[in-house]
């Protein structure tokens, strides 16, 4: 716990009760894709990424606290949150390599306008504490 959330705690992004960014109930309502074309997605020809994507995963459905957190951290300057959001995809992560073996996280690029407005790419901020988890840092 940081001397920032001692001073100032937190209220969850996802339903505003205090004491975390994401609770415990919001993180355990966090649920995967009910689709598996929505949970395992081909890379879609129409948008240039590159000729090496060939499968991504959902970590999860993009409704409740999932949402609400994401809009947080796009839209209102909550970059802590990514944090909480890599722990809570990081089964689905793991998941992905037993599928593919090793990769490389690259986060989608941002707009530079966006960029300059949020001062970070939120893609970018999952993506580093999703690497840090998986590869080298705690998952508590």
């Amino acid at each position: 716990m940081s001397l920032l959330d001692l001073l100032l705690p937190p209220a969850c992004l996802g339903c505003r009760t205090g004491g975390s960014l994401l609770c415990d109930r919001c993180v355990a309502g966090m649920r995967a894709p009910s689709q598996a074309a929505d949970r395992f997605v081909a890379s879609d020809a129409g948008i240039v990424i590159g000729t090496h994507l060939t499968l991504g995963v959902g970590a999860f459905a993009y409704d409740g606290p999932v949402r609400r957190a994401l809009a947080q951290l796009k839209y209102e300057g909550a970059g802590r949150v990514a944090l909480p959001l890599a722990r809570a995809g990081l089964p689905a992560f793991r998941e992905l390599l037993s599928v593919s073996g090793p990769a490389i996280l690259t986060p989608v690029p941002v707009h530079l306008e966006r960029l300059r407005s949020r001062g970070y790419n939120q893609a970018g901020l999952i993506g580093r504490e999703l690497g840090r988890l998986a590869f080298g840092g705690d998952a508590q």
